[in-house]
C-alpha cells in the first residue's frame, strides 16, 4: 500500500507543475498582448500629434504668405526679410522683376518646417492695385 500512495502523490505533483507552468505561460502571453496594445496606442497618438504639428506649420506658412501679399499690395517696394508671430513665420527677401514679385514664406512649429514659394504680378488699373498670383507652391 505504501507504493500506491507514493505513485499517487507523484501524479498529483506532476499535475500541479503542469497547472503552474500553464498559468505562467498564459500570464506571459497576456502581458505581451497588453504591451503590444499599449505600443499601438502610443504610436497612434504620436502619429496624430505629428500630423497636427505639420498642419500648424503649413497654416503658419500660409498666414505668413498672406501677410506678405498684404504688404506688397500696400507697398510694391516691400522688401520682405521679416518674421511674424514670434519668429514662427518668416518672409524671405522679396525679389523684383518689373511688376513681378516673388518670395518664400516659412512656417515653423515644433520640429516641422513648411516653405511656400509665391510669385505675384502687380496689376494697377482704375486707381486700384491688385495682385495676380502666378505661383503658389
Amino acid at each position: 500500500m505504501t507504493k500506491a500512495k507514493i505513485q499517487l502523490s507523484a501524479g498529483k505533483r506532476q499535475s500541479g507543475y503542469i497547472a503552474l507552468f500553464s498559468t505562467i505561460i498564459l500570464s506571459a502571453i497576456l502581458v505581451l498582448l497588453f504591451a503590444g496594445m499599449v505600443s499601438l496606442v502610443v504610436g497612434g497618438m504620436e502619429r496624430i500629434s505629428d500630423e497636427e504639428s505639420s498642419k500648424k506649420a503649413n497654416t503658419l506658412a500660409h498666414s505668413c504668405a498672406e501677410k506678405a501679399l498684404a504688404e506688397i499690395r500696400e507697398n510694391p517696394n516691400y522688401s520682405g526679410s521679416e518674421s511674424y508671430f514670434s519668429d514662427t513665420c518668416t518672409v524671405g527677401a522679396v525679389s523684383e522683376n518689373e511688376d513681378v514679385r516673388s518670395f518664400t514664406a516659412t512656417g515653423n512649429f515644433s520640429d516641422y518646417v513648411k516653405n511656400i514659394y509665391v510669385e505675384v504680378q502687380i496689376v494697377e488699373g482704375g486707381g486700384e492695385r491688385t495682385l495676380e498670383i502666378l505661383a503658389w507652391e
